[in-house]
This record gives C-alpha cells, sequence and structure tokens, in this order.
C-alpha cells in the first residue's frame, strides 16, 4: 500500500524533526494523524478494556466507545485481521485476555 508507505515516512519525518513548517501545517491542515498504527491499535484497545469493564460483555457490531468510535467494528476487524494471519503476537494475546475468541 503505497499510501501506507508514504504515512509512515511522514511520521517518521515527523518525529525526526525533519518536516519543514510548511510541510507540517498542510499535513494538519488535512487532519494527518502522527500517531503510529500501533499506537492508535493501542487507544483501541484502551477503549475496548474499558467498554468490557463497564458493559461486562465485548462490543456489538454497531457499539459506540467512546462516542463516536465505533468500537464494535474494530472489534470486527481484529477478528478478521486474525483469521488473515495479520495481527501481531502480543496483539492477538491481549484480545484473547479480554475474551476474544480468535
Amino acid at each position: 500500500n503505497l499510501l501506507g508507505v508514504w504515512c509512515d515516512a511522514q511520521r517518521a519525518a515527523y518525529q525526526k524533526k525533519d518536516l519543514t513548517s510548511e510541510q507540517l501545517a498542510k499535513l494538519l491542515s488535512i487532519g494527518f494523524s502522527f500517531l503510529t498504527r500501533e499506537q492508535k491499535w493501542e487507544i483501541a484497545f484502551q477503549w475496548c478494556s474499558e467498554f468490557v469493564a463497564q458493559n461486562n460483555r465485548l462490543p456489538l457490531l454497531r457499539d459506540q466507545y467512546p462516542e463516536g468510535f465505533f468500537i464494535g467494528e474494530w472489534c470486527q476487524r481484529q477478528r478478521l485481521d486474525a483469521v488473515e494471519g495479520h495481527l501481531q503476537i502480543d496483539s492477538l494475546e491481549k484480545l484473547q485476555r479480554l475474551g476474544f475468541q480468535l
């Protein structure tokens, strides 16, 4: 995925402070996120953990937590990624400890 590679390169340049102020301003103006995929995954996993603690169940497909984030869709994506072999072992283990049947 060329776009993903480009995005990763922008994040790396940001971390190394290699972006000009103009480049940074342009990226921010389009809502570019400088969080890595791993950081985004950890945030979503934390939200899923909080949902489970509050509701005593895994999210259903249309559940939102926090408001506006479809945590159920995120869970469905994790199941699909697990089946396709796209999840790292530590991510799989975290999901299984939370109650996912993978």
